[in-house]
């Protein structure tokens, strides 16, 4: 799947394209992110305190790197990024600290033949902690709300090995077969400006689809196949287990309960406006245990160019309620890049609206800005700003939550 291309600017002038160093890139799809650390390497562009030492320490390894992947296809890297959450409403469970370390390798063209490459994916470490007695979970749950500030919503740490894939792409890309270990949020109803909590949007809503119906872990074993018969539309969708840990790839979890996705998308390019990026998918889940059998979601994902270094991205998404605490989910941004003349400096406004499928909770919405620097090379710093209603009836004012997220790439 491609990324979505912004701009052609620098296309025309030999060096990668900024899109795939903007906010607009999706972090769990192995290929892209690593085509945005090449480009962070290699293009030179202006940051806030020049190179910086980290840096400088990997040069000798990244000349390795740089000749591994012009020799052999073989792309790698590493991002670790830790968010501090701090309520306006303060208290025992007023602030959390998380991270997240996400290693990834691409081998591409191991087989490359004529008409046919394929490629090897691997996710091949995600690691997640929180760092103070108050994890995510209850700092939402303190909060009234059954969304979150990030999209780390968990209990304690874990690890997971969450796309491990060989893709065979025939007839110039053409038709595209993906087996093995799958992240599905990173092949279907994907959006690259509002699904990033480590790179664009922080808040939940605005970073993920939590109306879309996945497996636990997001990923499982299974196949994915698209066709793309002109470079502005493309069919394709997903079928992987229902039930497996999604942690690591789990053989013994094929009971007989699966997951179907059906997507269908349209890349249109407005001479006036730029590149977009449109998805309708359809999802089916079977579900265990003696309640319902199954569950279905349908999810609408856009973005669009808006110019040159602006990007307007909308979501939405419902359910049938039998899986799900969110029934239906409304989100959407503009993002500004080249901001003061720094080209990966990025500002974000969002707003979204969620419905909780249980009637005892009330709608939950709130409003985002966020604005992320590009210190260095490697390193970006984000000061954010989300104002919440939670969904808890017995909670009236609107709450503040002010967040400060470190991102390095390496």
């Amino acid at each position: 799947m491609t990324a979505l291309v912004l701009s052609n600017m620098a296309e025309a002038q030999g060096t990668p394209d900024p899109a795939t160093i903007s906010a607009s890139v999706q972090f769990g799809n192995v290929e892209q992110t690593l085509e945005r650390l090449d480009a962070i390497r290699e293009i030179g562009f202006r940051t806030h305190f020049g190179s910086g030492p980290i840096d400088k320490l990997l040069r000798p390894f990244n000349k390795t790197r740089a000749r591994w992947k012009d020799q052999y296809g073989l792309k790698f890297g590493l991002q670790y990024s830790p968010i501090l959450h701090q309520s306006g409403r303060g208290g025992p469970d007023g602030r959390t600290l998380n991270d997240a370390v996400d290693v990834f390798l691409r081998w591409d063209g191991i087989v490359q033949t004529g008409g046919y490459k394929g490629s090897l994916d691997l996710f091949a470490y995600r690691r997640r902690d929180d760092y103070l007695s108050t994890n995510t979970a209850r700092f939402n749950t303190a909060r009234g709300a059954l969304l979150g500030p990030s999209d780390a919503n968990v209990e304690g740490s874990f690890t997971s090995v969450s796309q491990l894939s060989w893709e065979s792409l025939w007839f110039d890309d053409a038709l595209d077969i993906t087996i093995g270990q799958l992240f599905l949020p990173a092949l279907v109803d994907e959006n690259d400006t509002l699904g990033n909590d480590r790179l664009s949007f922080m808040a939940e809503p605005l970073s993920n689809n939590p109306a879309h119906v996945l497996p636990e872990g997001d990923a499982g074993l299974g196949i994915g196949i698209w066709v793309t018969p002109s470079d502005r539309f493309y069919i394709g969708g997903v079928i992987s287990q229902a039930n497996a840990n999604g942690e690591y790839p789990d053989f013994g979890a094929f009971d007989g309960d699966w997951l179907t996705v059906a997507e269908l998308g349209w890349t249109p390019d407005f001479p006036a406006l730029g590149r977009g990026h449109y998805r309708l998918t359809y999802t089916h889940i079977d579900l265990p245990g003696t309640g319902p059998s199954s569950s279905e979601s349908w999810s609408f994902s856009a973005e669009q160019a808006i110019g040159e270094g602006k990007t307007l991205a909308v979501r939405a998404g419902t359910n049938d309620g039998n899986r799900n605490d969110i029934r239906s989910l409304v989100s959407g941004g503009v993002v500004f890049d080249d901001v003061l003349g720094y080209a990966t400096d990025a500002i974000g406004a969002g707003a979204f609206w969620a419905e909780p499928d249980d009637s005892k909770w009330r709608d939950e919405y709130g409003v985002e800005l966020f604005w992320r620097l590009q210190l260095t090379n490697s390193v970006q710093f984000t000061p954010d700003i989300q104002l919440w209603r939670p969904s808890d009836r017995n909670e009236d004012s609107i709450e503040a939550i002010v967040s400060f997220r470190l991102t390095i790439s390496i």
